[in-house]
This record gives structure tokens, sequence and C-alpha cells, in this order.
């Protein structure tokens, strides 16, 4: 609730107000993907590429039929790893990206169209 009495929604990772997100300072930084607060918490927003690069691999993944752990053992990662990939809230690097292309034996393209 705000000062008025009225319910206040809840903020998503680009709303950046005067007084920030739930009532925290203003934000250090304004990158949309990477907002600073002065108490130190970061929030990083992912980009829409990145949406759709989680949305693959767990498709692909459940295509074949694999678990997380599974995807994780061929790629040579661990399972939370490949959890944050797809929920997304873990960024890729382009080496990953190659890797679970490679196992999941489709292109880099199809990971990220």
């Amino acid at each position: 609730m705000d000062a008025n009495g009225r319910r206040r929604l809840r903020p998503d990772a680009h709303d950046v107000r005067a007084d920030g997100p739930a009532g925290l300072a203003r934000p250090l930084s304004v990158d949309p993907l990477d907002i600073s607060y002065p108490n130190g918490l970061t929030v990083v927003a992912m980009s829409p590429a990145m949406y759709r690069v989680a949305k693959n691999v767990r498709r692909y993944r459940l295509a074949r039929g694999w678990t997380q752990q599974r995807l994780a053992d061929r790629v040579g990662t661990g399972r939370i790893y490949i959890a944050q990939i797809e929920k997304p809230s873990k960024e890729i690097s382009l080496e990953m990206l190659g890797r679970l292309a490679k196992t999941l034996r489709v292109s880099l393209a199809a990971l990220v169209k």
C-alpha cells in the first residue's frame, strides 16, 4: 500500500521510478538490462533473445526426453546452471550455447530463433 492507501502493483525489472522498485533508493545505473542500487541489489532483466534461448533449450531437451541433470551431464556443467539458463536467470556464454547446440544436435540458429 502507498501513502494514500492505494494498493501498489508489484514492480518488474524495468520499473525505474524516482524511488526505485519496491521503495528502494534511486538506481545507480539505468541500463534496462542491469539496474544497480546503492544497497548492493542488482536487478538483471534478460533480453528477449535470452527468453527465446531459454524456451528453445527446454523445448529441445524435453523433445529428447532428457532431464536437466542428463543434459547437464552431457554438456559438462551442473543441473542448477541448466535450470538457470531455462529460467532464464543466468546469462549464457557463446561457448556454452555452442556446447548446448552440439549436445542437443541442433544448430545455434535453432536455439536463438
